[in-house]
């Protein structure tokens, strides 16, 4: 369920209640149907991973200064 009576900022990192079709992506080697559930999957800022999309950086591999996030996320 999303909070209410919060910023637009705050409630995109929460699972949405209805899902809307949003526009696919690929990031750090997996297939996402959303900017959103990328960025809520790597516990990133939406901005930050919009910006990867749009300028089509790290679609297959992590950044080097990442590396020890990409582990420790794989092991989920």
């Amino acid at each position: 369920m999303q909070p209410k009576n919060v910023p637009v900022h705050v409630r995109i990192k929460v699972e949405p209640t209805v899902k809307q079709r949003g526009r696919p992506c690929r990031l750090h080697g997996k297939d996402f149907n959303s900017i959103a559930d990328a960025a809520r999957y790597f516990n990133e800022n939406y901005s930050w991973a919009a910006e990867q999309v749009q300028k089509g950086m790290n679609r297959e591999s992590f950044p080097k200064k990442y590396k020890v996030k990409k582990d420790e996320l794989l092991a989920l």
